[in-house]
């Protein structure tokens, strides 16, 4: 599963299934030299839908937890891998810029989805109550 291009387009992350569980081996493609890297584990991700998303300063990976509900951060090199949002029913993530990512949330009704924006570097978030649905990009001046 692709997660992002590095800034200056150098480099390419994805991620792939490792055991056939929840863990997922992360990789560094290198366009300049051809080759490919592997940077890390997580072995806490989802078997069903990772959705690894890396931020545009390629700083952090955000991806989807083992519940395939609730979203987690790790740095590029395996660090600082922690939980942000516990059994939350993220269902899209979106990087907004290196410090804002945007992330839908699916409750049992329409009432209860949300579109939140989080700061990885903080742990600021927002709730945007004129939206809702599921990310598929995000744009914040």
């Amino acid at each position: 599963l692709l997660a992002g291009w590095s800034p200056d387009s150098a480099r390419l992350y994805f991620a792939a299934p490792f055991t056939g569980g929840s863990a997922w081996k992360v990789y560094t493609y290198d366009l300049e030299t051809g080759e490919t890297r592997e940077s890390f584990t997580i072995e806490n991700g989802t078997p069903k839908a990772l959705d690894p998303r890396l931020s545009p300063d390629e700083k952090w990976i955000a991806y989807r937890g083992p519940d395939n509900s609730s979203l987690y951060l790790v740095h590029t090199d395996g660090s600082d891998m922690h939980l942000v949002l516990d059994n939350a029913g993220v269902s899209g993530l979106a990087w907004a810029s290196p410090d804002w990512l945007g992330v839908s949330v699916s409750g049992m009704v329409p009432e209860d989805n949300h579109i939140l924006v989080i700061n990885p570097n903080t742990c600021q978030a927002y709730r945007i109550p004129a939206l809702t649905g599921s990310l598929n990009g995000l744009w914040l001046p």
